[in-house]
C-alpha cells in the first residue's frame, strides 16, 4: 500500500509520499522495499503523485507527461484541474480495456499558478492584492471511481494505494487521526515534516506494514518548487543524537544514503519497479531503509 499526502496553505502547498514498495509473485507478498519515488514534477510548477498499481502508474504518467508538452496551457494548474483528470480517465479505461483488470490507482496532483493574484475588495470600492497568498490547486483523482475530491485551506488530501494488510476504512482512519499545523509564520517544509512524521506514527498504529521507507517531501511556494533532502535516524540506530540515513538528490532524482558507509542507492521510477523480475531475490535487501 502507497501514502500520497498533501496540504493547501495561503503560502503555498506541501506533499509528501512514503517510498515502501509492495512486491508480489504469483499474487502473494513476498517483499516490502522502501525503493520506490511517488512523487514526479510536471512543467510550470505542477507536483503528481501516485499510490496503487505501478503498471497503471507508469503508463498513465509516460501519457500525462506527452501530454502536458504537447499542449502547454496544461501546464498551468488551473487548466490541468479541469483536463487532467479527463486525461486520466482515458488512459486508465484504455488500460483497462487491454489489461482486462482494473487495478486501484490514485492520483495526487497540486499546482501554483504565480502569475493568478489573490484580490480583496475594500469595504470603500478599491481593490487590494494580496501577494502573500497564492492561488494554486490541491486534488485527488481516484480510479477506477474517477472521483476527484479538492483540497481547501481546512483539510487535508490523502491518496492511498492497495494492500493485502491494509485495514478496512484506513483511509479515513488515517485522515481522523492526522494532525495539521495551519501557522502562516512557519516554512513549509516544518509543515511537510510534521505531515510525513503524522503519517507515519498513524500507519504504525494502525498495523500498516506496507507503508515506510524514507518519505520524500516536496513544496510549492514563492521560492518554486523544491524536492527536500535531510537526514534521519534507522529503526536499528539506537543513539538518538546519530544521524545514520539521508535522502540527497542525485542527477535530479532521489538518492538514498547511507550516513555511515557513504553507499548511495536511488529511488528507482515506476517503470524500473516493474522490470524486477525476481522481488523476493536478496538483490534488492540492501535498498531496505527502515527508517524510525
Amino acid at each position: 500500500m502507497s501514502l500520497v499526502a498533501g496540504q493547501l496553505f495561503f503560502q503555498g502547498i506541501v506533499m509528501t509520499a512514503d517510498s515502501r514498495v509492495t512486491l508480489f509473485k504469483d499474487n502473494k507478498i513476498v517483499a516490502l522495499k522502501d525503493i520506490s519515488q511517488k512523487l514526479f514534477y510536471l512543467p510550470n510548477n505542477i507536483i503528481i503523485g501516485f499510490a496503487g498499481d505501478f503498471n497503471f502508474a507508469n503508463n498513465i504518467l509516460d501519457f500525462l507527461y506527452r501530454q502536458v508538452q504537447e499542449r502547454p496551457k496544461l501546464q498551468n494548474i488551473f487548466i490541468f484541474f479541469e483536463k487532467g483528470p479527463k486525461l486520466i480517465h482515458y488512459a486508465y479505461e484504455n488500460l483497462a480495456a487491454r489489461t482486462g483488470y482494473s487495478p486501484k490507482t490514485n492520483f495526487l496532483i497540486g499546482g501554483i499558478d504565480f502569475k493568478r493574484l489573490t484580490k480583496v475588495k475594500n469595504k470603500d470600492g478599491t481593490i487590494t492584492i494580496l501577494r502573500n497568498i497564492l492561488r494554486g490547486k490541491l486534488f485527488t483523482f481516484y480510479c477506477p471511481e474517477f472521483i476527484k475530491r479538492e483540497a481547501n485551506y481546512r483539510n487535508s488530501m490523502l491518496a492511498i494505494g492497495s494492500g493485502l494488510s491494509a485495514k478496512t476504512n484506513v483511509e479515513k482512519s488515517l485522515g481522523e487521526g492526522l494532525q495539521y499545523g495551519m501557522r502562516a509564520d512557519s516554512p513549509l517544509i516544518n509543515q511537510g515534516s510534521i505531515l510525513s512524521e503524522a503519517l507515519k506514527s498513524e500507519s504504525k498504529k494502525l498495523g500498516i506494514e506496507t507503508v515506510g521507507g524514507l518519505f520524500q517531501v516536496v513544496t510549492i511556494d514563492l521560492g518554486g518548487t523544491k524536492f527536500h533532502t535531510y537526514k534521519t535516524r534507522s529503526e536499528e540506530n539506537k543513539n538518538p543524537k546519530e544521524l545514520d540515513l539521508a535522502l540527497v538528490i542525485r542527477d535530479n532524482r532521489y538518492v538514498q544514503k547511507n550516513l555511515k558507509t557513504g553507499a548511495e542507492k536511488p529511488l528507482l521510477y515506476p517503470h524500473e519497479i516493474i522490470k524486477i523480475e525476481d522481488p523476493s531475490d536478496e538483490i534488492f535487501a540492501d535498498l531496505d531503509n527502515k527508517c524510525s
